[in-house]
């Protein structure tokens, strides 16, 4: 496992340009990645304050960022 994870970074690398060219899958990354860190911290400060309104909001957000991203991932040319 570890000798396919050592490059996966050029891996990454090499396929981005053509990966990241859609315009509307970039403005979905954008979207899902900000939704996604607002959710995270939702979930925190609902943990730290006891909160289950905040928590279940940060649920609610890290699910809603995860199929924003993977509606922006098939929209991706393959």
């Amino acid at each position: 496992m570890g000798k396919r994870l050592m490059n996966l970074h050029m891996w990454q690398w090499r396929g981005y340009a053509e990966n990241h060219r859609h315009p509307t899958h970039l403005v979905l990354h954008v979207v899902a990645v900000t939704l996604f860190i607002l959710a995270a911290l939702l979930i925190v400060d609902g943990l730290l304050s006891w909160s289950i309104s905040s928590m279940a909001i940060g649920v609610i957000g890290l699910i809603a960022a995860l199929g924003i991203e993977r509606h922006g991932q098939e929209r991706r040319p393959r």
